[in-house]
């Protein structure tokens, strides 16, 4: 369990560095809700987004992404609701998006999946 959670922290840190480079602003992570956890909410050019971020080692049990249901992004999709409600931000659009990583343990290299609105 402690190795999966450390998979996920790094993934975390690596999701949250890519979105810098692509010009976004990180303004939370791991932002909990009773029904939700939101790992990153980000903002760029008036729309606020709201990331769920899987990471694998490997392949081997299927794509980063085959382990994110439709549920999940709802429940992420209405936790963001709350989090912009309870922080009065001004927004243009809210959007969910999907990172998937995977890691590869031969070097410091990683393969980085990148879907910044997906439909919860």
């Amino acid at each position: 369990m402690y190795q999966q959670h450390m998979t996920g922290s790094v993934g975390e840190t690596i999701a949250a560095d890519y979105l810098l480079g692509k010009g976004f602003t990180v303004v939370a992570r791991n932002w909990r809700l009773r029904t939700a956890e939101i790992d990153i909410i980000a903002q760029r050019d008036d729309v606020v987004y709201f990331f769920e971020v899987k990471t694998r080692r490997s392949l081997q049990y299927g794509h980063p992404y085959e382990a994110i249901s439709a549920r999940k992004l709802f429940k992420i999709k209405q936790a963001g609701v709350v989090y912009v409600a309870r922080r009065q931000l001004r927004y243009r659009a809210l959007a969910v998006g999907v990172i998937g990583i995977v890691l590869n343990h031969t070097s410091d290299r990683c393969t980085i999946y990148y879907l910044p609105n997906v439909d919860g």
